[in-house]
């Protein structure tokens, strides 16, 4: 019998990113079926170069039996060599943050939001089937006109939250002071100025308290400089920008973390609301994007932003062990929805439904 094969292509991979992450994952649910199956992406960071081939390398390597998996972002070459593949075409989108949110930030990613927008509608027409990272997602899809399409959640490995901790996280956020947690690129949509005042009320009500903010500002620096810059004016104490953070730092703020809270106002999924409903951190969260689906009933989402409301809200999650323990109860309960044996049966049966 002739080996099963599915590719994947993108046009930027790193495996430290939420993308990254599901095509590895994917990848090795593959591998683990009897599929070959390889990564090509048109730019390879050094830590996925032993797991990943140049993009120029697909041409020429695929048969009318095979399939392609393209996790969807802008780039010429990934689009050209998901266009013209001979096989199944299989996309999986984890949506385009609008346009609006960066022409005060950053014109070119404007402008890249709106040609990501255009170039996915064209691709409408030669794609087999399209899946969506989550429902909110899949009807972008048919919105954008594709015909066949499909929901793939992102899969979240528990491990990654209640593995080896930092141990100077640890120590920097140990002691009595509430540890309200927020991780997320610093970009406009993330409204991380929301999250400052909230965190405004929040210190009048308990005084001995930080705001963890991790995430990197990667072509959005004029953004974290303004939210800096309010920080500062509000005169707000223990507000730690920690930046770009490693999984071992990841897990040490989860662990220290008394909630997690989001103010975002446009995700297309939002992975760290499933992995502090796995560590066991309730969660606060703007009823926004794909953010009530991802979330379900594992915490609790707010429909307005009432900042002073927001944060009594956050000293009762805080301090009445009864909600706390059923919050906590619930989202772990919820996180097992995007284990990665749901996530691998969701794949297959996704890829029988094409043949492959």
């Amino acid at each position: 019998m002739p080996e099963r094969t599915v590719h994947q292509v993108l046009p930027s991979f790193s495996d430290a990113d939420a993308i990254g992450t599901q095509v590895s994952v994917v990848r090795r649910f593959l591998l683990e079926k009897g599929y070959a199956s390889t990564i090509y992406a048109d730019s390879i960071y050094d830590t996925a170069k032993s797991h990943a081939r140049p993009i120029e390398d697909l041409h020429g390597s695929a048969g009318p039996g095979d399939g392609l998996i393209f996790h969807f972002s802008l780039g010429k070459e990934a689009i050209d060599s998901y266009s013209s593949f001979p096989g199944k075409r299989v996309l999986v989108y984890h949506n385009i943050t609008p346009a609006e949110y960066f022409d005060e930030v950053n014109s070119l990613m404007a402008r890249q939001c709106r040609e990501g927008r255009e170039a996915l509608r064209r691709l409408a027409g030669v794609t087999d089937l399209a899946l969506g990272v989550s429902e909110y997602n899949r009807r972008e899809l048919e919105a954008a006109g594709f015909r066949k399409t499909g929901v793939l959640p992102i899969p979240v490995d528990p491990e990654t939250v209640l593995g080896p901790a930092d141990p100077s996280r640890l120590r920097q956020f140990s002691g009595d002071a509430v540890n309200v947690f927020h991780v997320g690129r610093f970009a406009p949509n993330k409204k991380v100025e929301d999250l400052l005042k909230v965190f405004y009320f929040y210190r009048k009500i308990r005084p001995e308290s930080r705001l963890i903010l991790a995430g990197n500002d990667c072509n959005t620096e004029s953004y974290a400089f303004a939210v800096r810059e309010m920080a500062d004016a509000l005169q707000l104490k223990d507000v730690f920008f920690i930046g770009r953070i490693s999984n071992a730092e990841l897990a040490a703020c989860y662990r220290r973390a008394h909630a997690y809270l989001g103010m975002s106002e446009h995700e297309g999924f939002c992975v760290p609301v499933v992995e502090a409903m796995a560590a066991g951190v309730p969660v606060i969260a703007l009823a926004a994007g794909g953010v009530p689906e991802t979330l379900g009933d594992g915490g609790i989402l707010v429909k307005e932003k009432r900042y002073a409301e927001i944060a009594e809200l956050l000293e009762r999650v805080v301090t009445d062990e009864g909600l706390r323990g059923r919050l906590i109860e619930a989202g772990r309960r919820r996180a097992s929805a995007f284990s990665l044996p749901r996530v691998r049966e969701e794949l297959f049966a996704h890829l029988a439904g094409l043949g492959l």
